[in-house]
């Protein structure tokens, strides 16, 4: 329910522009990268890259000025300008672990998650075991498992996140991602541990049961989950998010009504498009559909992302198994092209079609999938399993 990862990486980039800030103090070209950084921290890529490019005029020897205009360029969406840009800040600074992350977030964002991985390692085998580089050895971590799991590769996330607790075991994102990255590879049983873990550790966070037990859900587990939603329940909601988790729970459990009450109990300012779309996915299964398409198109109307909207309403589609429905709305999220989701919105689109009993579509979409992402046990299964039904 949460983006925990989306806020993870955005207070970590907030550190390292400040440690670059520290590293630039002074030299040649320093007020010029001050200044882009400002700009940059404002949203005003073009006017941060000009002022990074003024700072290389003043000092062209400074990796620190090219890694942050390549972050620019790639926040502004040119690629291949980021490339060139690191690539010569590389040349300037080998040793540099700054740089090398900066071009493993390039090709993250790119979704070639093989050579983010590349990056990251990179950036690990050269950064230092100081205590001040804690954090920027965190971000990086995390980083690299996320870009594995997404290239199909969710042993080595395991084995990340492992590392991550080992340097922090009171944490409970650690053990959450790495109990999402065991559920991910098959392993349930651990991935239940970890979970186990994390209400040991957050046993008021509202937002990692409803995860947890999504998490399980979706593998086919849903009865081990059940507790945390549970649990979740007797909980009091101490702020609107707290309250539509509890609508959403409810929702979950089947108790449509009294999901409804919860949820319309968020005043109408303070509700994010998953507040819109449980309340509309209630109101569609007490039969009130024009309620539910009311809150639908508010869903749509206030995301920034509306891949991520259809891909939630899709997800519980597939829940009330309306797998045409759930198809439709994988397909228009695919269709937005926003650059979110599209990986998890891809293996919705085809998991329809094989619910749907189109088994010849299903296997090149499953197949598609696996040549963009990478294979694992799950897709292996399922293109298996579909190469036996073709005629």
């Amino acid at each position: 329910m949460k983006e925990r990862w989306k806020k993870i990486r955005a207070g970590l980039l907030a550190c390292l522009c400040v440690l670059l800030l520290a590293s630039c103090a002074g030299g040649k070209g320093s007020d010029e990268n001050k200044k882009g950084l400002s700009l940059y921290g404002d949203g005003k890529y073009e006017e941060a890259i000009a002022s990074f490019d003024k700072a290389i005029q003043k000092d062209g020897e400074r990796a620190e000025y090219y890694t942050n205009k390549g972050m620019a360029q790639l926040a502004h969406g040119d690629y291949d300008g980021a490339r060139v840009s690191l690539t010569h800040g590389i040349s300037l600074a080998p040793e540099d672990p700054g740089v090398y992350r900066a071009m493993g977030i390039v090709y993250y964002q790119e979704e070639n998650y093989e050579e983010a991985v590349h990056y990251f390692e990179a950036a690990l085998n050269v950064l230092g075991t100081e205590k001040k580089q804690e954090e920027l050895r965190t971000d990086i971590c995390l980083y690299k498992a996320e870009a594995e799991s997404r290239n199909g590769n969710h042993e080595a996330a395991v084995e990340d996140y492992g590392t991550l607790i080992s340097g922090d075991e009171k944490n409970p994102e650690y053990y959450f991602l790495r109990g999402k990255a065991y559920a991910a590879s098959g392993d349930l049983d651990n991935a239940k541990s970890d979970f186990d873990k994390v209400k040991d550790l957050a046993p008021a966070d509202m937002d990692y049961y409803v995860d947890m037990y999504l998490t399980l859900e979706e593998n086919g587990r849903a009865e081990d989950g059940i507790p945390y939603l549970e649990t979740a329940l007797g909980l009091k909601a101490k702020s609107s998010e707290e309250q539509r988790n509890r609508g959403a729970i409810q929702y979950l459990l089947g108790n449509y009504e009294e999901a409804r009450t919860e949820l319309e109990q968020v005043k109408e300012e303070e509700r994010d498009g998953n507040t819109w779309i449980y309340l509309g996915l209630a109101c569609e299964a007490l039969g009130d559909g024009e309620a539910a398409n009311h809150a639908f198109e508010q869903a749509l109307a206030g995301a920034s992302s509306k891949s991520s909207v259809y891909y939630q309403m899709a997800l519980c589609q597939m829940r009330l198994e309306n797998y045409q429905q759930a198809l439709s709305d994988a397909q228009s999220g695919i269709s937005e092209n926003d650059g979110s989701l599209i990986q998890e919105l891809s293996y919705v689109e085809a998991a329809c079609y094989e619910y749907l009993g189109d088994f010849q579509t299903a296997l090149q979409k499953f197949t598609a999938y696996r040549d963009t992402y990478g294979s694992n046990e799950k897709i292996d299964h399922e293109i298996a399993f579909l190469e036996t039904r073709q005629q």
